[in-house]
C-alpha cells in the first residue's frame, strides 16, 4: 500500500526551497548541489531506501516508474505520461525508492520569463485532462499549489507547486557614508530583499543585525540613498524600491509524485539496525546491556523528564526477563511490580534517590518471533515524597 506523504503546504514549500537552492547555486563547487539534495532527502528515510539525484535529467526509466503495471507489450498509447509546462526548463529530479515498493519523485523546472499566475493556469488545465484530474489547490502571495491524480488508478497522485524565484542573485544599495556615495553589492536570498537593520525615517542606519546586507558592508551611520537602482528618500520609498525588485522574478515549478507499487511487495526479513546505542544519560542503562536497541527518545522539561526505548534480543523471552530483572536490581532500582500482561511480562521499577519511575514490557517481537522485544518507559516520579 502506498505510504502517503501528506505534507503541509508550508513544509512542502520549505522542501521545494531547499531543493531548488541545492540545484541552482551558482557559486557552489561542482557536485555540491547534488550532495545537499541527497542529504536533505535522506532525512527520516530508512537505511534501505534508495535516494538518487539527477542533474538536468529525469530519473532513468521514468515511463516505467509512472506505469508500474505496464509490461513490454503495453502499447505506448496506453502508458501514462506526465504533462509538464511546455516552456519549462528541467533543472533536475530526485527519486526515492522504498522497500515497500513505492516511489517518490521530485521534478524541478524553471520557467524563465513566466509568472506564477500564468504557470498555475497552464498546470491546472494540463493536469485536469484524461488520464489526469485535479483534486484540489491552494494559493497565496508565496505560492500556488495544485493537487492531482491519475484517473486510471488511485496508485499515483501528485502535487505541483509554482513559486517565484529571484531573477538576479544580487542587488545594489548606494549609501552616503561620511559624505561619500558608496555602492554595496548585496546577495539576494529572497524575492523581496530584507535589510537586517534598524533604519530611521531619514534612512540612516541606526544598527545592523547579522544578515546579507551587513555582510555586504552595510553599517551603522550609513544613509541609504538608492536601492536596486531606484533613488529613495523616505521609508516608504525604500520599501517600494525593495518590493519593486520582485517584478524581475520568474516562476519555478516543482512536481512531487507518489507512486504505489503494482503489487504487494514481500516484506524483507527483519534485521536489527547496527550502530544504535542507548546514550550514557539513559536511566538504568546497564540493566539492558546485551540487548540491541531499535531506537530511543527522550525529553526534558521543567515539569520532568521522559525516556523511551525499544530493544530486541535473540534470547528467549524468559531469559531476557530474568536478565532485565537482575540488571535493574544490580543497578539499585526497586522492583515494585512484576506480573504477566497477556503473553508479555511487565516489570515496574523506581529509583527513589533520583525520583524516577519506569516500566519495561517484554514479549515476542511483532516483526519476527525469533526475537524478544523489550519496550522501556522511564519518567520523573511525580509520586516521590508523597
Amino acid at each position: 500500500m502506498l505510504r502517503r506523504v501528506r505534507l503541509l503546504p508550508a513544509v512542502l514549500l520549505a522542501c521545494c526551497a531547499v531543493l531548488l537552492g541545492a540545484c541552482s547555486s551558482d557559486e557552489a563547487p561542482e557536485g555540491a548541489g547534488a550532495l545537499l539534495a541527497d542529504r536533505w532527502l535522506r532525512l527520516g528515510e530508512e537505511p534501505r531506501a534508495e535516494v538518487l539525484v539527477f542533474d538536468r535529467a529525469l530519473p532513468p526509466g521514468f515511463s516505467d516508474l509512472l506505469n508500474p503495471s505496464a509490461t513490454t507489450d503495453t502499447p505506448e498509447a496506453d502508458r501514462l505520461t506526465l504533462p509538464v509546462h511546455p516552456q519549462g526548463e528541467l533543472l533536475g529530479s530526485y527519486l526515492i525508492r522504498r522497500t515497500d515498493g513505492s516511489n517518490l519523485i521530485w521534478l524541478l523546472y524553471d520557467l524563465p520569463g513566466g509568472t506564477v499566475a500564468e504557470a498555475a493556469d497552464t498546470l491546472a488545465t494540463q493536469l485536469d485532462q484524461t488520464p489526469w484530474q485535479v483534486t484540489g489547490g491552494q494559493a497565496s502571495a508565496a505560492f500556488t499549489l495544485v493537487s492531482f491524480q491519475s484517473t486510471r488508478s488511485g496508485d499515483l497522485e501528485g502535487t505541483a507547486v509554482v513559486q517565484s524565484v529571484p531573477a538576479l542573485s544580487t542587488f545594489e544599495l548606494i549609501v552616503d557614508r561620511d559624505g561619500t556615495a558608496t555602492t554595496l553589492t548585496v546577495p539576494r536570498g529572497s524575492i523581496i530583499p530584507l535589510l537586517d537593520a534598524e533604519i530611521g525615517s531619514d534612512l540612516a542606519v541606526q544598527s545592523t543585525r547579522a544578515g546579507l546586507a551587513s555582510a555586504a558592508g552595510l553599517r551603522e551611520g550609513d544613509r541609504i540613498t538608492s536601492a536596486g537602482g531606484t533613488a529613495v528618500a523616505t521609508r516608504d520609498d525604500l520599501e517600494a524600491a525593495l518590493a519593486g525588485l520582485a517584478a524581475g522574478s520568474f516562476a519555478s515549478i516543482t512536481y512531487l509524485l507518489q507512486i504505489a507499487p503494482a503489487s504487494v511487495v514481500d516484506a524483507l526479513p527483519f534485521t536489527p539496525p547496527a550502530g544504535i546505542a542507548l546514550p550514557s544519560s539513559f536511566p538504568a542503562r546497564s540493566a539492558f546491556d546485551g540487548l540491541t536497541p531499535l531506537g530511543y527518545s527522550w525529553t526534558k522539561e521543567p515539569a520532568g523528564s521522559f525516556w523511551q526505548a525499544s530493544l530486541v534480543s535473540t534470547d528467549p523471552t524468559t531469559a531476557v526477563v530474568e536478565r532485565v530483572r537482575a540488571g535493574l536490581e544490580a543497578a539499585g532500582w526497586e522492583i515494585v511490580a512484576d506480573a504477566p500482561v497477556g503473553f508479555a511480562t511487565r516489570i515496574d521499577f523506581r529509583n527513589a534517590a533520583d525520583s524516577l519511575a519506569g516500566s519495561v514490557q517484554i514479549d515476542l517481537s511483532p516483526d519476527d518471533e525469533d526475537y524478544t522485544q523489550v519496550v522501556i518507559v522511564i519518567q520523573t516520579d511525580t509520586t516521590a515524597g508523597n
